[in-house]
């Protein structure tokens, strides 16, 4: 199960996350993966208890917030010894069709 970023941004150390550089924001925030090279650089931070396939906050350098959601595609270890390729897959990002989306009203009888 995973939270919307709504529910991240009240209760942000809820679940593991990945800071990216400030280099990956423009990506980020067109919802591609985290790449290897923004986490292991030296604005990146990676959670030591990261598993595969684990659900992960993914944030970026210098923000409060979290910028989105995605699924660990390998340990942290592995993370922090790889050189290039994705590491998370984004399933969940600011201003994506979950962020805007609005309940319909519903008429009352």
């Amino acid at each position: 199960m995973m939270p919307v970023l709504r529910l991240l941004h009240r209760y942000p150390y809820m679940m593991a996350h990945v800071q990216c550089d400030k280099g990956g924001t423009k990506s980020m925030l067109s919802g591609s993966k985290v790449m290897c090279q923004g986490l292991t650089s030296a604005g990146g931070v990676i959670d030591p208890s990261i598993e595969e396939g684990q659900p992960v906050a993914i944030m970026l350098e210098g923000k409060k917030n979290a910028v989105g959601l995605g699924i660990a595609m390998m340990a942290a270890d592995k993370m922090k010894v790889a050189k290039e390729g994705p590491v998370v897959e984004m399933v969940h990002y600011l201003c994506d069709g979950l962020w805007n989306y609005t309940a319909p009203k519903i008429a009352h009888a």
